[in-house]
């Protein structure tokens, strides 16, 4: 999936604007201030990396009218985020098949244009219209396309200023993810299967024990170990370490110029695969690297 297009009025320090993104790389720069980070939110509230947003603490999720509307503007002026995107039938036929459904008729040609408008009024409720091309579809095929768009990982974030995993193993340290064909899988799965067996033999010890436990209460159980199902569906989390002829050091431990590198090549590489995999129900994200720039000089 490409995004094409966003308008966004009356959100945050983004009054009304309308920025376009031409190819399939766009560099937004600006002085501090000037609304880059309100624009990426602006993205992120429909487009979503949801396999990552991981909080175990309480986060206000979405727009509230009375904290992101913007100050200076004093009618009650709809916050809007208007996006146009190119769909794929190759790859993003999960969610071109989708639209095709709702839109009632086939759809021609490898490629469809799809417009999404979402509003944001000040007793809080929200509003939102699709269009395909240019017929605008009904009140209930809208908000299942917005959700099918907010419920999907469609926006693989890199945030240089801050941490991009939320997956830590022992003592702390930020593990990554590793996505797998399904050739990759079914090899995983096989040994998947060795190993159940080999904890089926030396976990024996185990479940005697606990057997003996469970035989003092008035029920009666079988007990068994196994590896969890699903541990290995499509992805698995990873440490990552990076290794030169003198040194094999984590990568958290390296400087944040090389940590950042190595992570927004990761990134490239997840997507890259997702876009590769043979899967009917795939779409294919894209990426948003968000990162301070420095003046000359600055370390």
């Amino acid at each position: 999936m490409k995004l094409d297009l966003i308008r966004v009025q009356n959100y945050r320090t983004l009054e009304n604007i309308e920025v376009k993104f031409h190819g399939y790389y766009t560099a937004i720069s600006g002085q501090n201030n000037a609304g880059k980070t309100s624009l990426i939110r602006a993205i992120r509230n429909t487009f979503k990396d949801n396999s990552r947003d991981v909080y175990y603490f309480s986060r206000r999720e979405g727009v509230t009218y009375r904290d992101d509307k913007t100050q200076w503007t004093k009618d009650d002026s709809d916050i809007v985020f208007d996006y146009e995107v190119s769909v794929a039938s190759s790859d993003d036929p999960g969610l071109f098949l989708f639209v095709e459904k709702f839109n009632e008729e086939k759809l021609v040609g490898e490629f469809l244009r799809l417009r999404v408008k979402v509003s944001y009024r000040s007793n809080d409720e929200d509003d939102v219209s699709v269009w395909v091309g240019t017929k605008e579809l009904s009140n209930y095929a809208a908000k299942e396309i917005l959700q099918k768009l907010k419920s999907s990982n469609l926006a693989f974030i890199h945030d240089s200023a801050g941490s991009n995993t939320h997956i830590y193993g022992p003592g702390g340290r930020q593990l990554h993810e590793m996505m797998f064909t399904a050739d990759e899988l079914k090899q995983i799965g096989a040994e998947v299967e060795r190993v159940q067996s080999k904890i089926k033999k030396i976990s024996k010890a185990h479940k005697t024990e606990l057997s003996e436990l469970l035989g003092h209460l008035e029920e009666k159980y079988d007990v068994d170990f196994s590896i969890p199902e699903g541990m290995f569906t499509g992805s698995i989390p990873f440490a990552v370490n990076l290794r030169d002829k003198n040194v094999d050091i984590p990568l958290n431990d390296w400087g944040s110029g090389t940590k950042n590198r190595t992570q927004i090549l990761m990134s490239m590489l997840q997507t890259s695969r997702i876009r590769s995999k043979p899967d009917e129900n795939k779409i294919t994200p894209f990426m948003i690297i968000e990162g301070n720039r420095l003046p000359a000089g600055v370390i």
